[in-house]
């Protein structure tokens, strides 16, 4: 990919992951391939599914970060 594509994926990349995410969630799927980085990233539907909060800083995680006791 040259400079100019990843400058112009980048603008775009909020959005473009936002439809990434909305459709993995809709297909039920546990993650997205990040465009950027080629990285596996988890949705909210498997998160949720999962059932708790790792807390490791999901991009797309449902539940409130959670503090140690």
């Amino acid at each position: 990919m040259s400079q100019g594509e990843t400058q112009i994926l980048t603008k775009k990349l909020p959005e473009l992951v936002a439809t990434l995410h909305e459709k993995a969630n809709y297909n039920k799927k546990n993650y997205y391939i990040d465009p950027i980085t080629g990285n596996k990233v988890l949705t909210s539907y498997y998160l949720t599914k999962r059932g708790f909060c790792c807390c490791t800083g999901c991009r797309h995680c449902p539940w409130d970060e959670q503090e140690d006791s």
